[in-house]
């Protein structure tokens, strides 16, 4: 019996290589359907050996689902799984999935991370013993399921024609759902658990600041801030004196974290970043992260940077390009010999013999290192990270 995973992805670099190895060990072929991603996902997929379409623009749901299964009839699978690669959904968990199928008990099978809470719970009167019952068809949703929305599915080859992608979005997934009951097939729903859970409340338990600066992103700007994760609490775009349309396309973003500072001539990255501090300090930011306007730090590394800083293990984290082979493959040879030479004198420089990659801008600081570096000081260039750097061992910060 052939089986094959078809994972959906966009901007997922941080969890793709987990899912595809995980995934891998429960099927007989890997998809990966990258939906115009602006990072190294494709790139990460193809090293792990996933056949990999790319849709050159973001389109959605709707649109990576059709792609999937229209791919798929390629492979002729008896079973087609499909799932997201936002670490909502556990690779661990397609054998559940696929073991209705293949016992014939099913012809859809649905993974919900809901089906525990919509158990009803009994009493034995004379043990006093508490007993999970299953829902009952038509309990919830009219048809006995609790998630209709979910993409962590099996589904039969016998029902791929049933569908016709005519919803947008999360409707998508009903949609599927409700045609293969329409055309009589037997549908199943399973309890699944999640690839990883980042305890938001943690963070929201901090004032946490985000400085963007921006010089000529007029094309990125809106999808950098979409992507800045809700628990963030301010975001200070730097509008660097930019030349095409970005001060009006900040001005057209209505989140109300936007704190907008302007520079009425060009001061470079470093004088932004360094402006963007001193608002956070005003405004008293527990923790600030930098992510550049032209959306290349994914959003989703972002708990990394933070928790150690929360945990006290530091006062100061970074991103790591160098860190692995897949990273590694989206630079050029002359930048990474570039980035060797200047790794090695900012290690001498300041001190921190470990630090890899420090012209790396995705960043974290504590409020306690930022009040007593002297950021004004700062280079004010693209060589900012590097003084910092320096500044920060001086004052014998981690």
């Amino acid at each position: 019996m052939s089986i094959v995973v078809a994972i959906i992805a966009y901007n997922e670099e941080i969890h793709i290589k987990e899912i595809i190895k995980k995934a891998s060990l429960y099927t007989d072929d890997v998809i990966v359907v990258d939906d115009g991603s602006s990072d190294a996902t494709a790139h990460i997929a193809r090293t792990l050996g996933a056949h990999v379409i790319s849709h050159e623009n973001h389109m959605g749901k709707a649109a990576a689902l059709e792609t999937v299964f229209n791919e798929a009839r390629k492979f002729n699978p008896n079973i087609l799984v499909t799932m997201y690669a936002s670490g909502l959904h556990n690779p661990e968990d397609i054998q559940k999935l696929i073991e209705p199928i293949m016992w014939t008990e099913a012809d859809v099978v649905s993974g919900s991370h809901l089906l525990h809470a919509y158990q009803k719970q009994t009493v034995d009167p004379a043990s006093g013993d508490i007993f999970n019952d299953e829902v009952s068809e038509g309990e919830v949703g009219g048809i006995g399921i609790t998630d209709m929305h979910s993409g962590f599915r099996a589904y039969s080859s016998n029902t791929f024609d049933a569908f016709k992608f005519e919803q947008m979005g999360d409707a998508i997934e009903s949609e599927l759902l409700t045609e293969a009951i329409n055309a009589g097939f037997r549908v199943k729903e399973v309890y699944v658990s999640r690839l990883c859970q980042h305890n938001e409340e943690v963070f929201e338990k901090y004032r946490i600041g985000v400085v963007v600066p921006a010089y000529n992103e007029e094309k990125l700007i809106t999808a950098t801030v979409e992507g800045i994760p809700d628990y963030v609490d301010r975001i200070y775009i730097i509008n660097d004196c930019s030349i095409d349309n970005t001060a009006q396309v900040i001005e057209s973003l209505h989140d109300p974290r936007i704190s907008l500072i302007t520079h009425e001539v060009n001061k470079g990255v470093g004088a932004a970043i360094v402006n963007g501090y001193k608002q956070a300090l005003k405004e008293n930011m527990d923790i600030t992260a930098v992510m550049a306007g032209d959306n290349q730090m994914n959003p989703a590394q972002l708990p990394g940077l933070l928790l150690p800083i929360i945990e006290g293990r530091a006062d100061y984290t970074k991103g790591n390009r160098l860190i692995s082979a897949e990273f590694r493959g989206g630079m050029s040879n002359w930048r990474l010999v570039g980035n060797a030479i200047l790794t090695l004198i900012t290690k001498i420089g300041s001190g921190y013999w470990h630090i890899m990659d420090p012209q790396n801008g995705y960043t974290a600081i504590s409020k306690r290192a930022l009040m007593n570096v002297e950021i004004d000081t700062l280079y004010t260039y693209y060589g900012y990270c590097n003084d910092l750097l320096v500044k920060l061992n001086t004052f014998g910060f981690k």
